[in-house]
């Protein structure tokens, strides 16, 4: 399950950014070349923020929340 909502991450994380006013340029980064075919595919399509998209975040966010390595973060 966590493999399938990471999956979903990218595309639902550059649709939050295009619908944020307050962002007036996006730098996408890339590890693999299917990288670049998958955002090329999400910046053509329809860029609305949907439920799904907020769903997804979240999920995500809370599973990094929980995950060691932020728990091993200090903050000063």
């Amino acid at each position: 399950a966590d493999q399938a909502l990471a999956k979903k991450v990218p595309a639902a994380a550059l649709r939050y950014v295009l619908n944020d006013t307050r962002v007036s340029m996006l730098n996408v980064g890339v590890s693999t070349t299917s990288d670049i075919d998958e955002n090329i595919a999400t910046m053509t399509a329809k860029t609305d923020l949907t439920k799904d998209d907020e769903t997804t975040l979240a999920a995500y966010a809370d599973l990094l929340y929980k995950s060691d390595h932020v728990k091993a973060m200090k903050i000063s």
